[in-house]
């Protein structure tokens, strides 16, 4: 009987684990030549005003290259601090929400952005 649990233990931990492999190679890149203009709000609590900022040509190119070229380390849950809308030439458009180093797109597999504080510069407009 123990020998059965386990098997179907490591049968839901394997499909587990590869659900969570095929999130993770899921990621959309985006191409910067595509790109309009990318919103980032203020999530935080004590900001009253949820006033959009738009990013200039370099801040797009920058989160643009280090979206694409960030890292997932799996499922995360945490508090939105910033929500970044990327609108691209054909009016679509792509919500990310982010906190400190992390952002997830639709899911909520994270990927990290490796500065404690990006969004925060970000939205600061002192990321370059």
């Amino acid at each position: 009987m123990k020998r059965i649990q386990f098997v179907i233990m490591m049968i839901i931990l394997s499909n587990f684990v590869n659900a969570c492999a095929q999130l993770q190679k899921n990621k959309n890149k985006i191409d910067v030549a595509s790109v309009d203009s990318i919103l980032i709000i203020n999530y935080l609590p004590n900001t009253v005003a949820k006033t959009p900022r738009k990013l200039t040509s370099r801040q797009i190119k920058t989160f643009v290259s280090d979206w694409n070229n960030s890292v997932s380390y799996g499922m995360c849950k945490y508090f939105q601090e910033y929500r970044l809308i990327v609108i691209q030439n054909d009016g679509t458009q792509r919500a990310f929400r982010a906190n400190g180093k992390n952002i997830k797109e639709k899911s909520d597999v994270c990927f990290d952005f490796k500065a404690n504080n990006y969004f925060n510069e970000l939205y600061g407009n002192s990321l370059p």
